[in-house]
């Protein structure tokens, strides 16, 4: 989607996900910028997904959630996410914090 971007702040597993990271990007140079992730597993980049409607923290928790085996690409085998049962649960919480965070966002601003 977007061509120019900067690196914000970066993810990395631990445990039986050490082979992923995520890199936490936004676009630049754009009418409006927004945030996204870039998937990495044994140092190759995998996709970067952007979140146009979406906070910074949404985009953090994402990066997140693919470091923790809770999201994940849809290339890799779900069977290797150790969460993948409770992941709805778990993402509508994130989902709560976000929408809390870009509250305290805007209530600062």
């Amino acid at each position: 989607m977007a061509n120019n971007y900067m690196l914000l702040s970066s993810y990395h597993g631990s445990n039986e996900y050490e082979n992923r990271s995520a890199d936490v990007l936004k676009t630049v140079d754009l009418d409006k910028n927004y945030y996204g992730i870039r998937m990495i597993s044994n140092g190759e980049s995998l996709a970067i997904e952007w979140y146009p409607n979406h906070s910074e923290c949404y985009a953090e928790s994402a990066a997140e959630n693919f470091v923790l085996g809770v999201k994940d690409y849809e290339g890799y085998d779900s069977s290797e996410s150790w969460a993948y049962g409770g992941m709805h649960t778990l993402l509508l919480i994130i989902s709560k914090v976000c929408s809390a965070c870009l509250h305290l966002q805007k209530s600062v601003v």
